[in-house]
């Protein structure tokens, strides 16, 4: 099997009765894990804060959505330190991205062509939610704390751990391998 790298990204956002007027989401935080799917182990780890540059003053809503603070991106790194830094991990462990949904991945590449930075991922990736719904044959996709919550996971990852939802995402992609599941971008 191949490595995966799990992927958590979170952006700069507002209330949708609130969005400013040419309102571009931005990068503000990305956390990876590159994890070993035969032996179930975490190789490495990631975490960074990234700096917004269009909207960069983070909304009160905003930062009590993704609890990260305006001192966090103001310390945080250029987007494209993040994606090189990602870029790196992906070639060290030719890793395959992997996401909860489609989101993460979808803000990556929207940033990427907004700045003219190389995607430094592979174009295929994996979509735990929608997997997860295939695989127990779900008519419904579930969000990832009600994920969590069904399997007892809820509290298995401490909040102030800096990796902690790429955590439970990789947690859930435990239990599925266990039960069975498997991927073709896997083999």
């Amino acid at each position: 099997m191949k490595n995966l790298m799990v992927l958590d990204v979170k952006t700069t956002c507002y209330p949708a009765e609130q969005t400013p007027v040419q309102f571009i989401p931005e990068v503000i935080r990305i956390q990876a894990i590159i994890l070993h799917t035969d032996r179930m182990r975490i190789l490495e780890k990631y975490h960074c804060h990234v700096q917004p540059t269009i909207f960069p003053q983070l909304s009160h809503f905003c930062t009590g959505f993704t609890h990260i603070e305006q001192q966090e991106v103001d310390t945080g790194i250029p987007y494209q330190e993040a994606m090189q830094s990602i870029g790196q991990l992906t070639t060290q462990y030719q890793s395959i991205p992997a996401f909860w949904g489609y989101y993460g991945h979808l803000q990556l590449v929207r940033q990427c062509k907004r700045l003219q930075v190389p995607l430094p991922i592979p174009k295929r990736f994996i979509t735990i939610k929608h997997n997860y719904s295939k695989f127990y044959q779900l008519k419904h996709m579930k969000k990832l704390g009600h994920v969590l919550q069904y399997h007892g996971l809820e509290s298995s990852v401490p909040p102030t751990d800096p990796i902690a939802d790429a955590k439970k995402v990789a947690k859930i992609i435990s239990i599925l391998l266990e039960e069975g599941w498997e991927h073709r971008y896997l083999k």
